[in-house]
């Protein structure tokens, strides 16, 4: 039907086809993270947020969960409460097996990454992302971002100590500035539970 009608076809708009090209290209637009990203963009990625399967069993809060493409967690396979056409969004870019494939990204492009549910944390830190000092990270210190965390990882010094009296000066600024309670427990773990994001960075992660 579709066909031209010199090939015996009556030339009708392909209207599932015509669809899945408007979806990839609202798809191309979701995954531009540029400064000029679509402002619909952000109101997808709080709805998304939300879609959550049960079996992932995730209780920490949405702003950890930003983009699944460029995460370890996922949206609802059945059920999903998204709306039609986020879901066709979503399931195109399963299809199409879309996600990260440079296999040597610059310093630039790891420390623009989610630091959240990144793809190099061990499957068992998605438990521990609901902490007090994810939590912490989150709301005090807005960290969202890999260069978030090097940032403060960078001013932690040989005088830091693992305890709630530690006196560095990275500890009072923080406690001064971020009005952060226990600064001492950013240290551990190279600063987020499940990641040792110092390996990560200097490797190809």
């Amino acid at each position: 039907m579709a066909a031209p009608h010199k090939k015996g076809g009556k030339k009708v708009l392909d209207i599932e086809t015509r669809n899945k090209a408007i979806h990839l290209t609202w798809l191309k637009a979701y995954l531009n993270l540029g400064e000029d990203r679509a402002t619909w963009t952000h109101f997808a990625d709080a709805i998304i947020a939300t879609d959550i399967p049960p079996s992932l069993k995730i209780n920490d809060d949405q702003e950890s969960r930003i983009m699944p493409i460029l995460q370890t967690w996922h949206t609802r396979a059945k059920e999903s409460t998204l709306p039609d056409d986020l879901k066709t969004m979503l399931k195109l870019a399963k299809e199409y097996n879309v996600k990260i494939t440079n296999l040597e990204p610059s310093q630039r492009v790891k420390e623009e990454l989610q630091i959240w549910y990144h793809t190099k944390s061990v499957p068992s830190a998605r438990k521990l992302y609901n902490t007090k000092t994810a939590k912490c990270l989150r709301k005090t210190h807005e960290i969202r971002l890999v260069r978030d965390i090097t940032k403060i990882l960078e001013k932690i010094n040989k005088t830091h100590v693992q305890e709630n009296n530690c006196n560095c000066e990275t500890c009072k600024d923080l406690k001064a500035n971020d009005k952060c309670q226990h600064p001492h427990s950013l240290g551990a773990r190279g600063g987020v539970p499940g990641w040792d994001i110092t390996s990560t960075l200097q490797g190809n992660g």
